[in-house]
């Protein structure tokens, strides 16, 4: 099972020991007020000049106190934040590391919301819990018992009130919490719907206005809107009850010191002094105290935070390395599929496609061409079955490795919002500006600025999944990212169908310059003349699996057949 980073590990360890005496230095700060203040009301019938001066100097230890106690409190509220943003942040990257080790089949399985909610909501409940919660906990901790402690030298009758006071007001806090749990969960629910529904909306906005749905997305939206303002409003109306019941704690405890201590005061149980100083501890507490109120409800929001995370860490399969992990190899960039079987794409599949050469991959619609590809990039694991490059497992070798040898061109992989150049440099930020020229040319991408025009050009700012281009302006920038990396193997996804003429009779250049094997899902017959090789994929027809001796036939007589026509013309 994965679980998420240890709150108390190295280096945050040191940081909770220091808050934890921070809150005993402000509880200090506390007993010396109230002791100050005692001894002045204590003394304040006394005759002499020696008065003043001990008014002076009870002064200027309240002062000195004061200072500290500020001092203290900015230390406690900057230790707190670099907690929970060294915690989010390690956490962060652990998500976001599993993410990036997921297989294709897992991915797709993720919702854009869902994962979204996990980086922002619950990141930030973490990190409430943690900075807010957890450290103001220990301080908070350590300043109500020492000061009560204290107090309970100073007078023990006032003391104990206090102490009674904050135990009921604890006990409370925790009747609240179940339903400030179920509370919370509710409102979570709605809002992970809301943020699903409206993530899809707003990318199929076109859809929506095509089939004239917008009143009916509009009332769909108020129903929605209308059920997350529902659980907020239930959610806040718990977490109200549970702050009133700190403020309400607080204000009994200083109408039962008020109270309590004029009686006592009346009949000589306590001082003037003393009640004073219970009084100056109170007004110190409160913010402590109302920290602890609320460390409950941030508690119970990092539990569920914590379990949604848990579960994002526990998606699968993942990818991972068998056995000794080596570099890749590939002199030709040969790759071979001994007997693959993906459920419900692919069945026994055999086939290879030689080194320095074309391989083109046909088959209906569902046969599992894309797959092949996602294979050969190892996004996805086989059922059963072996790929290898140039006669190595892809599964022994690693990851990295792998994929810097392989440059792949398709839509399901698409452009980042930045630059032109910048997509181009992804892979490669180091490139040279004599071989980034070199492929922009390759690939009719303008190296200076044509702003007034319809091309593409180098600095041509590129919106997010390349929107403001067109699809065929799109392959021309995602082909020259794959050329970038100076690939040994060449993937093309079905780009051939967005190209035109001119599209195609590039696609026919670099397929002949590329040193290297390029494969390509296509079923364009000028492409298909090319070929050295032919992988057909009989797709899940009743009759239509055929045996690999078969395929080989087939894909051999179709070369034949194309290089063939290409002499005759």
């Amino acid at each position: 099972m994965s679980d998420l980073p240890i709150v108390i590990a190295p280096p945050r360890r040191r940081r909770f020991v220091e808050l934890i005496f921070n809150g005993f230095g402000q509880a200090i700060c506390a007993i010396a007020v109230a002791v100050v203040l005692k001894s002045v009301f204590d003394e304040q019938s006394q005759d002499g000049v020696s008065q003043n001066e001990r008014l002076a100097v009870n002064a200027i230890i309240l002062l000195f106190t004061a200072l500290l106690l500020a001092g203290l409190k900015y230390h406690e509220r900057v230790a707190a934040e670099w907690l929970g943003q060294n915690y989010v942040t390690e956490i962060r990257e652990v998500s976001f590391a599993h993410l990036m080790r997921l297989s294709n089949v897992a991915q797709t399985r993720l919702r854009d919301g869902s994962v979204l909610l996990r980086f922002v909501n619950d990141l930030s409940a973490l990190r409430q819990w943690v900075s807010i919660g957890l450290a103001r906990l220990l301080v908070a901790t350590a300043l109500v018992v020492v000061s009560l402690l204290g107090l309970f030298i100073i007078n023990p009758f006032i003391g104990g009130m206090l102490f009674l006071a904050v135990i009921i007001g604890a006990v409370s806090a925790l009747v609240l919490g179940v339903k400030i749990d179920a509370s919370v969960r509710a409102a979570r629910r709605q809002r992970a719907l809301m943020a699903a529904s409206l993530n899809e909306r707003i990318s199929q906005l076109n859809v929506i206005q095509a089939f004239s749905r917008r009143r009916d997305e509009r009332k769909r939206l108020k129903r929605r809107s209308r059920k997350l303002g529902d659980a907020l409003i239930g959610r806040a109306r718990w977490i109200a009850m549970l702050r009133a019941v700190v403020q309400l704690t607080m204000s009994l405890s200083i109408a039962l010191v008020a109270v309590g201590g004029i009686w006592m005061l009346a009949h000589g149980l306590a001082t003037r002094g003393e009640l004073v100083a219970a009084i100056s501890v109170v007004g110190l507490l409160t913010p402590a105290v109302y920290d602890l109120g609320r460390v409950f409800e941030y508690w119970r929001g990092s539990r569920i935070a914590r379990e949604k995370l848990i579960n994002l860490l526990e998606t699968g399969p993942v990818l991972a390395t068998k056995g000794e992990r080596r570099r890749l190899s590939a002199p030709s960039g040969e790759v071979e599929f001994s007997d693959v079987s993906v459920n419900g794409l692919i069945s026994n599949f055999s086939g290879v496609a030689p080194g320095n050469g074309l391989t083109v991959i046909k088959g209906p619609n569902g046969a599992g061409k894309t797959t092949l590809l996602m294979l050969a990039l190892r996004l996805l694991e086989p059922d059963q079955g072996v790929i290898s490059v140039d006669k190595q497992d892809i599964a022994r070798v690693q990851a990295n490795s792998l994929r810097r040898k392989i440059g792949i061109v398709s839509l399901d992989f698409p452009l980042f919002r930045g630059t032109v150049e910048s997509n181009i440099l992804y892979a490669v930020p180091d490139l040279s500006q004599e071989s980034l020229s070199e492929i922009a040319r390759t690939c009719d991408i303008t190296i200076t600025d044509d702003r007034n025009g319809q091309g593409v050009y180098l600095h041509k700012f590129v919106a997010e999944h390349g929107s403001n281009l067109s699809t065929g302006q799109q392959i021309r920038v995602m082909i020259a990212r794959a050329l970038a990396k100076t690939p040994r193997i060449l993937l093309l996804d079905e780009i051939d169908a967005h190209l035109d003429n001119d599209g195609l009779m590039m696609i026919e250049n670099i397929i002949k310059a590329h040193k290297g094997s390029v494969i390509a899902v296509t079923n364009n017959e000028r492409l298909l003349r090319h070929a050295n090789a032919v992988l057909n994929l009989p797709g899940k027809t009743k009759g239509s699996v055929e045996s690999n001796l078969h395929r080989a036939e087939i894909r051999n007589s179709e070369v034949v057949r194309l290089h063939a026509e290409e002499s005759e013309r």
